[in-house]
């Protein structure tokens, strides 16, 4: 473990350049630089990298989570055409695989997968939901909305508890110019629903213990307009905004909540339902691309520049001089760090409640800061 004092300079190490600001407030405890093309961080600080996918029968990895991932791989059969998605738990063991028939013209199912990967949750943009168990057996198979049927442009967006035991689900048919928010079990009991003719789905989100559920809409025409709203789980509206949102994220106690966009963050209070502050990105080069919060009350968001990298196939969008900026419950700036030389493929920040620390995974190792008011 390197211990370093921080002055208000340019400090040279041999990962980069870090500009400091307050940084008394936020500093590295750790900082580890022994990966090389980390495309993935997993728990434990486990990686994914392109060594991990060598083998010929994998298409693409089409699902990560801290938990896990999961591979498409081609299965050589002919007759039948199938393909696998394989599931890994966060130590690359495998825990749960399903079999699907490949379909060049129709879009891939986005998959969710469990916490113990007992159960994998298919939704497909056909307007249904299959649940399997780990070893791909169909559990459960049902419509999103039973009226309606399948169209090429209909918008669908899940979110789920981490046993996958609750589902919330937004779907927008563009012929009908509706969308219908469902809150259900994944065993298909119906716990409430919501329509809003005129409006289009964004993101929505859940929080793990299923209290809240979040949905991000906007109406497009002459001036776009949006709408972010925060459910308790029995439907009722606790806060509103005209925020517009790509995204949502729960405080551990649920007492907060943060709705995100490229450029500029809202918090709420969930306990008084009211807004307590707003966060603008001062550069207009970066945008916002993760954000968590600490269990003492404090935001860190991870903003980045986008770069295109025409030599990497498969990871041409990667994000450079990643800056961590540490944030109160007003969304008033405590601290900030600037770090020129990472780049981050798939951006992984996240508060490790066991080290009461914040880890921030880049693409040749990892770094965990302390933060405090």
């Amino acid at each position: 473990m390197k211990k370093i004092i921080f002055i208000f300079v340019f400090i040279i190490f041999a990962s980069g350049t870090y500009l400091l600001s307050r940084s008394e407030k936020l500093n590295i405890a750790e900082s580890v630089e022994n990966q090389k093309g980390v495309m993935y961080w997993l728990n434990n600080m486990q990686t994914l990298s392109a060594n991990d996918l060598q083998d010929d029968d994998i298409v693409n990895v089409i699902y990560t989570n801290n938990d896990g991932y999961g591979v498409i791989k081609r299965l050589n059969n002919e007759k039948n055409p199938q393909i696998e998605i394989e599931f890994f738990s966060s130590e690359k063991k495998p825990v749960a695989h399903v079999r699907e028939q490949w379909q060049y013209d129709v879009p891939f199912p986005e998959y969710l997968v469990s916490k113990n990967g007992d159960k994998v949750l298919a939704v497909d943009i056909s307007n249904r939901i299959r649940v399997f168990n780990n070893d791909g057996k169909v559990q459960e198979n049902y419509k999103i909305i039973d009226k309606y049927s399948y169209e090429t442009e209909t918008i669908i967006v899940n979110a789920a508890t981490d046993n996958l035991d609750l589902l919330f689900t937004g779907m927008t048919v563009p012929g009908k110019k509706i969308t219908t928010l469902t809150f259900r079990t994944s065993a298909n009991e119906m716990i409430w629903r919501e329509s809003y003719e005129g409006w289009s789905v964004r993101s929505v989100a859940i929080s793990n213990d299923g209290r809240y559920l979040a949905a991000s809409l906007y109406q497009s025409g002459d001036a776009f307009r949006f709408r972010s709203i925060i459910f308790t789980a029995n439907g009722e509206i606790v806060y509103e905004s005209q925020q517009r949102t790509s995204g949502f994220r729960f405080s551990s106690d649920n007492n907060f909540v943060t709705l995100l966009d490229k450029k500029q963050l809202e918090l709420a209070d969930l306990k008084t339902r009211s807004k307590t502050g707003t966060y603008e990105l001062a550069d207009a080069d970066k945008i916002i691309i993760g954000a968590d919060f600490s269990d003492k009350n404090i935001l860190i968001i991870q903003t980045a520049e986008v770069s295109r990298n025409n030599k990497d196939q498969f990871n041409p969008w990667q994000y450079i001089k990643n800056s961590l900026v540490s944030l109160d419950m007003s969304a008033t700036q405590i601290a900030k760090i600037n770090f020129e030389d990472d780049w981050v493929i798939h951006p992984c920040l996240r508060f490790d409640a066991q080290r009461q620390q914040f880890f921030y995974g880049h693409n040749a190792g990892y770094r965990l800061l302390n933060a405090i008011q």
